[in-house]
C-alpha cells in the first residue's frame, strides 16, 4: 500500500529501525532516533543496491517519488544511478558546500567564544544540519529546505532547540552572503517556524517588615503602611535622650 503524508508524519519511533514501503522499489526507513530517511532498492547488473534520497520531512513524498522516477528512467537507459551519483559528487566543488561555509563560519568565531560554547554550537550542526544539508551547494539551498529542517526538529518537541539552530543557519548564511558565496540569505525569513516558548514570571518575595530592602532602606510594616507607628516610635524615643535644662 502506497504511502501518504499522514501515515508517515504519525510513524512512531520503536526500539528498532523499520520501513514503510510506497511503491516501486521507494521506502522509508524510521530509524530509533525519530530519523525518517528516504531510499530506492533497485537492481543494475544482477547486484541489488540502494539509494539515499534525503530526510523526511526535508525530502517529501512527493520529492522522493520524482527522484525514484528518475532513477528508473537512468535503469531503463543502462545507467546505474549511484555510480552516476558518485561520478557528480566527485565533481562538486567542495567549498562551496554548507558544510564547508558553516565549519568556516564556526572557525572565525572562535575567537569570540569559549571553549565549551564553540563544541555545542559545533555538536548542534553535526546532529542537526549537516546530515541534511551539510552536502549541498549553499547556492541551491532555499529558505524551504531550513523551514523543513527546522520545522522536523520543532516537531519534536525541542523548540529551544529549533530556536538555536534557527539562529545558527541564519548566521551561517549571513557569513556566506558577506563572503559574497550568494547573494540574500535564505534564513530570514523562517519566522513562525518554531513553536514560541512561554516564559513564567514568579512575582519577587515580599521582603519582611523591618529589614532592609535592595536599596539599603528600611521597608515599612506592610500593617502600617503610613509608616506612622515607626515615626511615633522615633519621636517617644528622642523624647527619651533630650537632656532637660539644669537649674
Amino acid at each position: 500500500m502506497a504511502l501518504n503524508d499522514s501515515k508517515i508524519r504519525s510513524a512512531k519511533t520503536l526500539d528498532k529501525s523499520y520501513k514503510l514501503t510506497d511503491s516501486q522499489g521507494l521506502y522509508l526507513t524510521v530509524s530509533t532516533s525519530g530519523a525518517k530517511l528516504w531510499y530506492f532498492r533497485y537492481r543494475f547488473d544482477g547486484k541489488e543496491n540502494r539509494l539515499a534520497f534525503g530526510a523526511y520531512p526535508l525530502v517529501t513524498l512527493a520529492e522522493a517519488r520524482e527522484k525514484r522516477d528518475a532513477a528508473r528512467k537512468l535503469l531503463a537507459s543502462g545507467i546505474c544511478p549511484s555510480q552516476l551519483r558518485k561520478t557528480n559528487d566527485a565533481s562538486v566543488d567542495e567549498s562551496r558546500t554548507f558544510k564547508f561555509i558553516a565549519t568556516a563560519w564556526h572557525t572565525s568565531c572562535l575567537k569570540l567564544w569559549s571553549e565549551g560554547h564553540a563544541d555545542k554550537i559545533l555538536t548542534c550542526l553535526k546532529r542537526y544540519v549537516f546530515p541534511d544539508i551539510g552536502a549541498m551547494d549553499i547556492a541551491k539551498i532555499e529558505t524551504r529546505h531550513l523551514a523543513q529542517l527546522v520545522k522536523a526538529i520543532d516537531d519534536k518537541g525541542v523548540h529551544d532547540v529549533a530556536g538555536r539552530v534557527r539562529q545558527h543557519l541564519t548566521k551561517i548564511m549571513r557569513h556566506a552572503v558577506q563572503q559574497g558565496v550568494i547573494k540574500y540569505n535564505p534564513a530570514y525569513d523562517l519566522d513562525g517556524v518554531v513553536t514560541p516558548t512561554v516564559t513564567q514570571h514568579h512575582p519577587a518575595p515580599e521582603t519582611p517588615a523591618g529589614t532592609a530592602g535592595e536599596d539599603g532602606r528600611l521597608q515599612r510594616s506592610p500593617v502600617d503602611p503610613s509608616g506612622a507607628g515607626a515615626e511615633s516610635a522615633c519621636l517617644f524615643t528622642l523624647q527619651r535622650v533630650t537632656p532637660r535644662p539644669l537649674g
